[in-house]
């Protein structure tokens, strides 16, 4: 499935868990010691990644473990790639266009109210207060939670900087959600402290997404 499309970010998405035959030999030995929910959750990951990418062109394409875990892209491609229980999905683009790419899928409802003091500032949990239908407050917590989780992988690997939950705030101005870093970028202060965010609904999962474009220059 195309969820996400436009500017030159593509994607894939699927509600279908893959199997170790979509990996290569090099993409298997990277996956030594899983158990099955990860090993499925790799692959079925992989498989969205290498989809998408070949809408660029590429073909034969591995997509391994780099630093920190993180999956090690084609040296002229960004991406982010994310898997809820229902769906699986990613993102991608050229570097020439992006510097980076962060996408987070989250079943709606698992962002409780018990969690909201770890998750939320003070701000946010007045804005989801604001909601007085259970059901819509559920859903914008999911949101809010999941454009945390995107923006993280947007930033980390630039700037390896370990972001918690509360070092960033999300703001709703005039229809648009925006996510602003409360910490400084220390070493990295050239890049937007205020990033727009976007999310989509399907089905019973909200899908979030960001980008910094190739203008935001790093130190």
């Amino acid at each position: 499935m195309n969820i996400i499309n436009g500017n030159k970010i593509f994607s894939f998405f699927t509600e279908t868990k893959k199997g170790d035959k979509e990996l290569t030999s090099n993409e298997i030995k990277c996956t030594t010691g899983y158990n099955e929910k990860r090993l499925n959750d790799f692959v079925t990951g992989r498989f969205c990644a290498k989809t998408a990418i070949e809408k660029l062109g590429h073909s034969n394409i591995e997509v391994l473990i780099g630093l920190e875990g993180r999956p090690q892209w084609p040296f002229d491609l960004v991406g982010s790639i994310s898997h809820s229980e229902s769906l699986t999905g990613a993102i991608i683009a050229y570097k020439s266009d992006y510097i980076s790419l962060g996408v987070d899928i989250e079943e709606i409802g698992n962002v409780t109210v018990d969690l909201w003091d770890f998750l939320f500032t003070k701000s946010e949990k007045d804005f989801l207060k604001g909601f007085n239908d259970p059901k819509k407050q559920i859903e914008q917590s999911t949101i809010l939670f999941s454009m945390k989780e995107s923006f993280y992988k947007l930033q980390n690997p630039i700037t390896n900087i370990f972001l918690d939950f509360l070092d960033v705030e999300i703001k709703l101005v005039s229809g648009v959600y925006h996510i602003n870093v409360i910490c400084p970028f220390k070493k990295h202060e050239k890049l937007s402290t205020e990033t727009e965010i976007f999310f989509k609904k399907y089905n019973n999962v909200i899908i979030t997404f960001c980008s910094w474009a190739n203008s935001s220059l790093v130190n």
